[in-house]
């Protein structure tokens, strides 16, 4: 196995308004581009993005190909995108609306080489692009004020260590492999997953400052949808790896079912004075610079996204014990050999 030479995988769908920004952070690339070797799997689009990439592979200096793959998932395009990669490589993940720093990959292979074996996957740190439009800026401040979802460990960095988890990701040679790849029923929460399973197989996740920004592109409602879907698919990953759960998980729903509880008794103007206690503390902990507006926005915008995973992550336990409960009402299937 060859801990010098990567395959970098990119999953990308309609991306053409950041494609070239991607792609120039590529190139830009202090490891040898010799030794890379591109693998961008296409989900359908539409704009250009093909077009743009196509023309990049033929000019530019680091070798690759690009994979249509139809069924346009996330999970579906990293697999196909593994199944494409060099034989015994780093295979690192990319995303299509993020740009990397000069020193991405080169820090990568660097955490492989000093690092003992049973470091299975690294990755970096996930921070957004400053964003001047108002509905962006709000999303940018729910990934960067610890009252949102800021204070993951994942997303900041002052010294290499172990962690659950990472932003997009990093594995050495056969990890994957051994690991099973992403699971493609998943349609969110896949990543989690994955780690999930690579530090079953005995494997450490380990964050390093491996430097990338990534470009928010849904607004505000997107996003309160977005979390739900996080939080119920969240439900699947604790359902098959329970060992995963922590008290993080937790807080949203119970913070929300005691709010519903106070709102009901005679304890209703706790409510009041807890959300005044959250939003003091969202002004205290905003960005330097940040439009006063937007951090108005997020005393609202924050508590939406985390009701919304808490009530996803609800509605993924409730859903397995409802189909558990109708699966022990069914009554027993006939025997085919009955009357025999």
């Amino acid at each position: 196995m060859d801990q010098r030479r990567v395959t970098l995988i990119m999953p990308v769908y309609n991306e053409a308004a950041d494609i070239g920004d991607v792609l120039r952070s590529l190139d830009a690339q202090t490891f040898a581009h010799e030794a890379l070797y591109a693998v961008i799997v296409d989900g359908g689009s539409t704009d250009g993005t093909c077009e743009a990439i196509q023309t990049w592979l033929e000019r530019g200096d680091i070798p690759g190909e690009l994979v249509r793959n139809p069924r346009r998932t996330i999970p579906t395009s990293l697999n196909a995108g593994v199944e494409h990669a060099r034989p015994g490589t780093i295979v690192v993940r990319l995303d299509g609306h993020t740009t990397y720093a000069p020193d991405y990959v080169e820090s990568i292979v660097a955490e492989f080489t000093q690092a003992p074996a049973a470091v299975g996957c690294v990755g970096g740190p996930q921070v957004p692009r400053p964003e001047s439009r108002f509905d962006l800026a709000l999303v940018v401040a729910l990934y960067t004020n610890p009252l949102g979802l800021g204070g993951a460990g994942f997303r900041q960095i002052t010294e290499p260590r172990d962690v659950n988890g990472v932003y997009l990701g990093a594995w050495r040679p056969g990890v994957l492999e051994e690991a099973g790849g992403f699971d493609e029923r998943w349609e969110a929460n896949e990543d989690a997953e994955l780690a999930a399973r690579v530090r079953h197989a005995g494997y450490r996740i380990r964050l390093i400052a491996a430097h990338s920004a990534y470009r928010v592109k849904r607004g505000p409602l997107a996003v309160v949808r977005q979390w739900g879907r996080y939080g119920y698919w969240r439900a699947q990953t604790l359902r098959r790896h329970p060992g995963e759960l922590r008290l993080r998980h937790l807080a949203p729903p119970v913070a929300l079912l005691l709010a519903l509880v106070f709102l009901l008794s005679p304890l209703r103007p706790l409510v009041a004075l807890g959300f005044a206690a959250y939003a003091a503390a969202i002004w205290a902990k905003r960005s330097a610079g940040e439009d006063p507006r937007v951090t108005l926005a997020a005393c609202v915008f924050f508590p939406a996204c985390q009701a919304a995973w808490g009530l996803g992550l609800a509605r993924g336990f409730l859903a397995r014990a409802t189909a558990a409960a109708r699966a022990r009402r069914r009554p027993a299937a006939p025997r085919l050999d009955a009357g025999v």
